[in-house]
This record gives C-alpha cells, sequence and structure tokens, in this order.
C-alpha cells in the first residue's frame, strides 16, 4: 500500500476519529498512553511496540501515575523523605547516625558510662506519704541532634528507660517502688536549643513518664499504673566530645512530672521534682 500524505483526507479523517475515541493525552503525543498512530481502534505500548485494543468504557483510562504525579516522597537522587510535614514511618532508625525529625541525627545511650539521675520524690496521701531523694539508673534511649538553622542544634531526649526501683519505705504503713519507668518526648522537638560547640540547654523539653507504682500499703498490694504522668525536663549543659554527646543536668528545683493515680478509692499525689546526674550517647 502506497505512504498516505499528511494532507490526505483518509487521513484527516481518521485522525479526528482518534481524537475523538481518546480521553486522555494530546492527539498525537508521543510521550503519553495515548493514540499510537492512525488506527482509530488500537494504542501502541510505549515498552515493547504491541497494539491493544482501545475500550470506550471510563473505567478503561489509564490512570497510572503520570510524570505530574506527587504520590512519592522519597527524593530519586538521595533517597530522602521529602513530603512536609511526615516522617518516614518505614526507616525505623533509632541508632548512631539514624535519621530524626526530617534531618537530624539520632544516637544510642551509651549503657557503660554512669548513666544515674537523682531526683525527689514526693508521695502525698492519707495512707502513703513520704519525701525522699531516689536514683534512677537509665539502661537505655535516644537523643535527636538536629540543625536549627540559626547557628545552634535542636537538642531533644526521644526516649530513656529507667531500671525498676525496688519497694522502699514511704511512711510508716507503706512501700513505694517504680516499675517499667520509661521517659517519652511528647514536644514539638524544637524546644531545646544547644550551641553548636555545646553549652548551656535554652528550653524546657515537655516529657510522660510512663510506669507503675508497685510496693505495699495497709497490707494491700500497691500496683497502680502512672497515667498522666506528664512534666518537663530542666535546662541543662550539653558537650560534644569526638565520640559521643552528654547532657548534665545540675537542677534541685524543677518540677519534673506529677502524676495523681487511685488508689483505695483515694488520690495519691505523685511528684518528682529537681535532676541531677548525666547521660551520654554515642556520637
Amino acid at each position: 500500500m502506497p505512504a498516505m500524505r499528511l494532507d490526505n483526507p483518509a487521513f484527516l479523517n481518521s485522525l479526528l476519529l482518534s481524537c475523538g475515541l481518546l480521553t486522555l493525552g494530546a492527539c498525537g503525543d508521543d510521550g503519553g498512553t495515548g493514540s499510537g498512530g492512525g488506527d482509530a481502534t488500537t494504542t501502541g505500548d510505549a515498552s515493547t511496540g504491541a497494539e491493544t485494543p482501545v475500550a470506550t468504557t471510563a473505567d478503561s483510562v489509564d490512570t497510572t501515575a503520570g510524570p505530574e504525579e506527587t504520590t512519592t516522597t522519597d527524593d530519586p537522587t538521595t533517597g530522602v523523605d521529602t513530603t512536609a510535614g511526615e516522617e518516614d514511618e518505614s526507616s525505623g532508625d533509632t541508632g548512631p547516625m539514624g535519621d530524626c525529625f526530617g534531618g537530624g541525627m539520632s544516637f544510642d545511650m551509651l549503657t557503660s558510662t554512669d548513666n544515674d539521675m537523682v531526683t525527689n520524690l514526693d508521695v502525698d496521701n492519707l495512707l502513703v506519704s513520704c519525701n525522699l531523694d531516689i536514683t534512677l539508673t537509665a539502661t537505655g534511649g535516644t537523643v535527636c541532634v538536629a540543625d536549627d538553622g540559626a547557628g545552634g542544634y535542636y537538642y531533644t531526649v526521644e526516649t530513656i528507660e529507667m531500671e525498676d526501683l525496688p519497694p522502699i519505705q514511704c511512711g510508716a504503713l507503706a512501700m513505694v517502688g517504680l516499675s517499667e519507668v520509661a521517659i517519652q518526648n511528647t514536644g514539638n522537638n524544637m524546644e531545646v536549643v544547644v550551641p553548636t560547640d555545646g553549652g548551656m540547654m535554652t528550653g524546657n523539653q515537655l516529657i510522660s513518664i510512663q510506669g507503675n507504682v508497685s510496693g505495699s500499703a495497709l497490707m494491700m498490694p500497691l500496683d497502680v499504673p502512672l497515667e498522666m504522668f506528664n512534666g518537663s525536663l530542666p535546662e541543662g549543659d550539653v558537650a560534644f566530645g569526638a565520640d559521643d554527646t552528654s547532657m548534665t543536668y545540675a537542677d534541685d528545683s524543677h518540677i519534673v512530672a506529677v502524676a495523681m493515680p487511685e488508689f483505695a478509692g483515694q488520690t495519691i499525689v505523685i511528684t518528682l521534682t529537681g535532676l541531677d546526674g548525666a547521660l551520654t550517647f554515642a556520637m
């Protein structure tokens, strides 16, 4: 068959018929998923060249993401999640040099160092009442360090796990301890700022303390969940070393957290005040 000229009426009619049947893409657009030529009943597969029938119902339209789709969040050149306001839930990075808070680095606690923290425990109730200093030993956790864009670092405790505190005498009628204690960050990850060379923190980080009150009171087992045990960390001093980073607290008056659990039909007010000690993280 002789080649069909572009000004041939039969070719123009075929082209108009093809444009009328297709609902996506410009007619004759070689880069899209529309017509593959002058045949009104077939379309070309861009990868194989094979022709397949074109259906005329709306369900048959190719709805796969095209060049202008924004359904992916990873930068194709770096692999970094670039979706605003979202964290990469699939990364699971919590160890040294892991991503955190959109560009920061997460560091694991060094448990080989002394990670004891002293705070004051006050328990106030008709049945249970005491006020004494206790030592909580950190057994793990992570801290996030991120550039604040203004000559400093956001320095955020992500989580800290503590050893159980065995029950100790709390008044004449009770023994009180703490179990499954963990500090969780509840702030916006930008509450604490430190200079790039280290130094005093600026800002207090909001936290929640999870765990249970254990022991006994009036010969009854005491096992009360610490719900709504909320507060904030005091300002401390941060040091950046060659292989680690540490935060040191020396505050005796800051209210760290308050909880009011129920026991035997009464409210127990539990308060942690002050924080003295240091935590060290790999870097």
